[in-house]
């Protein structure tokens, strides 16, 4: 699953009548003397998935996409306009969730749509006071809204009682599940010396307090995970930590039982347990405490805590947790395989039902696919916790749209004349995962047969790759796509996002993409990436993903180049390829031999671990995995269109079977030559 823009939505809020949230929300509004008032979507840690809780912009708006700022305003008799700042993904669906009769979609990215400052600058009068929680902005994002609304004298105000959580009569509590300790045997350091290392990497820095705001940081750093948030193993804190203390900030310290607590104080004796809320007045006070070296925060770090420290003080980048957290050690690792074979098996088992149930007829829509799954995930294995994310399970015309996740109302059937797009993961306490495959059921069409090969032609590029040390991952991405553009085609998302373990799907700070990632370390030995090129194609109703998660491994190569160190890729899924989507006088011979040495260890890995019989497979995933993975070249034939460089999109024009060819146009004439 990609990037972090693949996770889409959240639990729907149903909010009562649209039109008298407004109105509260106005006479708030009012009694602050504010003109206009900003809802984000985010939280407090700019988490990827926003807890109900948190889920402000869905209350008000009924939006519940995962991107998007609503903006609404007042006079001084309550009336007003809301608007809703949404990019492409979203469009149709903000038209379908709110009342447009009281909301302005406002199509970010689009020309002619302003920015959210833009349009306060031009509409709102001046010395208006725009509000705005400062705990759900980042410091960058509010010195860029209030330089912009200063310049036209407008002026950005605090308001640190959320306005929107005080008209939210039946808003649901913050979650108080219990924290746990992550136990060695999956965790493979120590929290003791993983402070030590941090606070030797904040002496290096000049760097006398560390905040940790990001929630996998706090949970990576000590060791323990929670499940505040849906789809994720973290928990909301923060922790504060100097050369000689370290302050960790709970939701509720009950959900820190005391056996926890004494592990902790075993590893970091000085480990001081409070309550949430207390950072925001502790922070200032342990900064005053430590009067030198600089406070280093990450960029996400939210305002209300930052604007309590003087900007001369403030070292603002990537954490030193965030490299060290990205770079797996040996019992990580080795847990991502074990969760990653659990995982490709459950797949198996999965594809063997769902193919089954496509032969025999029986009814199969896309959320009861994803059930399905999660079933099979969860009755496989005690070490599963939860999905890595929402599952995208999509056939037809959904799988075209790159961020879709089925809902009671968009599902459809699945049918054996369109393709099906499974893109899903668990979180296991060895390992997280992340996997897609496309499949038909039926007889797909040459286009789609072509669109398929192109993708896995990418894949196994991207896969086979060489490349220095701390390469960035930009200049990778084009590997995977090059195939896909020598027919002119192309996808519109990153090729591959860090994984954390036992932690987030989508983990920093590496990627894969074209883009430029603000401080890319580069890929270095032991980072867990996606690989996961896809095509979409609107028109044609289909969509095309392929995603297996690769290690970053060291390689011997013939040559090393002023001593750069060379690195590769290790594959670590091992779910079968469709051959009946593959076009096979695409691949070339180094391909082939790459898909057979595939199959040979899906054969040999995951088939091990289906026989084996405390594992509980049914016999039929594992013959379905046996049945997908015949080498090619003995059971697989040519296709019925010939070998050509020329695509069959109907996009560009089918190749045309009655073109000239000059070669054999020359042939006729030598014979005819002859013959006379």
């Amino acid at each position: 699953m990609q990037f972090p823009d693949f996770l889409i939505t959240t639990t729907m809020i149903i909010p009562t009548a649209s039109a008298a949230i407004l109105t509260a929300l106005r006479a708030l509004m009012i009694t602050n003397s504010l003109s206009a008032y900003i809802v984000p979507a985010e939280d407090e840690h700019y988490t990827e998935f926003v807890a109900e809780c948190h889920q402000r912009r869905g209350y008000i708006s009924k939006f519940t996409g995962s991107a998007g700022t609503a903006i609404v305003t007042t006079n001084s008799t309550g009336e007003g306009v809301a608007l809703l700042w949404t990019d492409g993904r979203y469009y149709f669906q903000a038209e379908q969730e709110m009342d447009m009769n009281l909301w302005r979609l406002m199509r970010d990215g689009t020309s002619g749509t302003p920015t959210q400052a833009q349009w306060l600058t031009e509409n709102l009068a001046a010395n208006s006071r725009v509000g705005v929680d400062p705990a759900l902005y980042t410091k960058g994002t509010w010195d860029n809204m209030e330089s912009q609304l200063r310049a036209k004298n407008l002026s950005l105000v605090a308001i640190d009682t959320n306005l929107v959580d005080e008209i939210w009569e039946t808003r649901p509590s913050c979650s108080e599940n219990p924290i746990f300790s992550l136990d060695l045997i999956y965790a493979g350091k120590n929290t003791s010396d993983k402070v030590r290392d941090v606070r030797a990497a904040m002496a290096d820095n000049g760097a006398s307090v560390l905040l940790v705001a990001e929630l996998d940081e706090v949970a990576w750093l000590l060791n323990l995970r929670g499940k505040d948030i849906p789809s994720s193993s973290t928990f909301f804190s923060f922790v504060i930590l100097t050369a000689t203390t370290l302050d960790f900030f709970t939701n509720n310290p009950t959900q820190v039982s005391a056996n926890v607590t004494t592990a902790l104080r075993s590893n970091v004796p000085e480990i001081a347990l409070k309550s949430y809320e207390e950072a925001y007045a502790e922070l200032p006070r342990i900064v005053a405490a430590n009067s030198t070296g600089m406070v280093w925060v990450n960029r996400n770090a939210n305002y209300k805590l930052v604007r309590t420290v003087d900007a001369s003080r403030l070292l603002v980048k990537l954490t030193p947790i965030s490299l060290m957290k990205s770079l797996k050690n040996d019992v990580e690792v080795a847990g991502y395989r074990r969760a990653l074979i659990r995982d490709s098996a459950a797949l198996c088992e999965f594809f063997s039902w769902l193919e089954d149930a496509m032969e025999r007829g029986v009814s199969v829509n896309e959320t009861s696919a994803a059930t399905h799954l999660y079933q099979i995930r969860q009755n496989r294995s005690e070490l599963f916790f939860d999905k890595s994310f929402s599952t995208i399970s999509a056939t037809g015309r959904n799988a075209a749209i790159i961020h879709y996740m089925p809902t009671e109302a968009s599902s459809r059937p699945l049918s054996r004349d369109e393709l099906y797009l499974l893109d899903s993961g668990g979180l296991y306490f060895d390992g997280t995962t992340d996997i897609t495959r496309s499949m038909h059921f039926g007889n797909p069409t040459p286009f789609q047969r072509e669109a398929y090969t192109r993708v896995l032609k990418g894949q196994i590029a991207l896969a086979t790759a060489k490349f220095p040390d701390k390469t960035l991952g930009n200049r990778l991405d084009s590997f995977a796509r090059e195939a896909l553009w020598e027919v002119g085609l192309e996808y519109n998302h990153g090729t591959g996002h860090g994984i954390g373990a036992f932690l987030n799907i989508h983990e920093g700070p590496q990627g894969i993409g074209s883009g430029n990632r603000v401080e890319d370390p580069g890929l270095q030995e032991n980072m867990i990436t996606s690989n996961e090129p896809g095509y979409y194609d609107e028109v044609l109703e289909f969509g095309i993903r392929l995603e297996n998660v690769i290690r970053v491994a060291k390689v011997e190569l013939a040559h090393d180049f002023q001593n750069s160190g060379w690195l590769g890729f290790e594959d670590m899924t091992f779910v079968p390829y469709s051959h009946k989507l593959i076009n096979f006088a695409l691949l070339t011979e180094d391909e082939i031999q790459y898909l057979n040495e595939y199959q040979a260890k899906t054969r040999d890995i995951v088939g091990a671990y289906l026989l084996d019989p405390q594992n509980n497979f049914p016999r039929a995933a594992y013959d379905w995995m046996l049945k997908e993975t015949n080498p090619i070249g003995e059971t697989t034939t040519a296709p019925p269109t010939s070998p050509t460089s020329e695509s069959t999109s109907p996009r560009s024009g089918a190749a045309n079977p009655y073109r000239f060819d000059v070669n054999l146009y020359l042939t006729l004439i030598c014979l005819m030559v002859l013959l006379q």
